[in-house]
């Protein structure tokens, strides 16, 4: 078993990223979502966010607005996103999320 997938985060302009990942962590429209090697079929939406991707080497960091991923296989897995901001915006918005969320 891998422990890697093929990914590829695609915006309407261009393909932004793709490579080889040891996980993605997406916010899906129900809740955050992981994704691993091997990972059942899926298909679902993302709602304002953050994706990180994760391989050997580094974690990166971006902002979505929207999109959808479609798992499809086991070994590959494409995520649609209607726009992406940089890793540095990414981290302040991660920081602030939290303080937007309403108090219990």
């Amino acid at each position: 078993m891998s422990d890697q997938f093929n990914y590829k985060l695609v915006t309407p302009e261009k393909i932004y990223l793709e490579g080889d990942a040891q996980m993605v962590v997406l916010p899906g429209a129900e809740g955050d979502l992981g994704v691993l090697p091997n990972h059942s079929n899926i298909i679902t939406s993302l709602r304002p966010g953050i994706i990180k991707v994760t391989n050997s080497d580094q974690t990166q960091s971006l902002f979505v607005e929207e999109g959808f991923i479609n798992q499809g296989s086991a070994s590959a897995s494409e995520i649609v996103a209607g726009a992406l901001q940089d890793h540095k915006r990414a981290i302040i918005l991660q920081l602030l999320m939290p303080l937007m969320k309403p108090k219990k």
